[in-house]
């Protein structure tokens, strides 16, 4: 319990050391190679790890839901996340990744488990213009930034959840929301006040 604590806390002090904590795992090959592709997940989104449970299927699921697991008493939808980048895993779907991010808690199948690297977010490139489409977010230089660097595809968690969830994670909608301020450098914005603020 102490290592656990002390390792949480090393990891909230990298947030002012302007570095970050990257999980490591791989999907399987993609179509037309043999390569099992590097992808990363930031580890303050994973709850936890471990070895693929048994997975119940659930009626009327999106096709990329595995089903459910109970871990502990909480029933947690399961992601195929292979199948949902287009990957075809060779190993097995050996490990589940728990998560919790978006205010809500899920489960990721992958194949394995690589490492957890320490990165500057220097490391960190945009993917706009990559063929990774709106799934990936963004490519992390693991071995620093040199050419040869291996390279790791940062996954779009939050936008997994909005494709394979709709109604639970609906995308924000311009025409909802109103539109766009438009704020100058070094300008202010004040809400608006009600006669319920005024008297606060």
């Amino acid at each position: 319990m102490a290592d656990e604590h002390h390792a949480n806390h090393e990891r909230s002090n990298l947030t002012s050391s302007n570095k970050f904590e990257l999980l490591l795992y791989r999907l399987g090959c993609v179509p037309g190679s043999d390569a099992h592709e590097l992808y990363g997940i930031n580890v303050f989104k994973v709850r936890e790890i471990s070895t693929m449970p048994p997975v119940t299927p659930i009626a009327g699921s999106s096709p990329f839901v595995m089903g459910a697991v109970d871990i502990r008493g909480q029933i947690i939808p399961v992601i195929d996340l292979p199948r949902l980048m287009g990957c075809e895993p060779t190993r097995g779907l050996n490990i589940l990744l728990v998560t919790e991010f978006a205010r809500s808690t899920q489960a990721f199948a992958v194949e394995e488990v690589d490492d957890i690297v320490r990165l500057e977010w220097n490391q960190v490139l945009s993917a706009d213009g990559t063929a990774g489409g709106n799934l990936v977010t963004s490519i992390a230089r693991i071995d620093g930034n040199t050419g040869d660097s291996r390279l790791a595809q940062v996954i779009d968690v939050e936008q997994v959840l909005r494709d394979v969830f709709p109604s639970q994670h609906p995308s924000v909608d311009p025409t909802s929301v109103g539109e766009a301020l438009g704020i100058r450098p070094g300008g202010r914005f004040s809400p608006p006040t009600t006669p319920a603020s005024r008297a606060s």
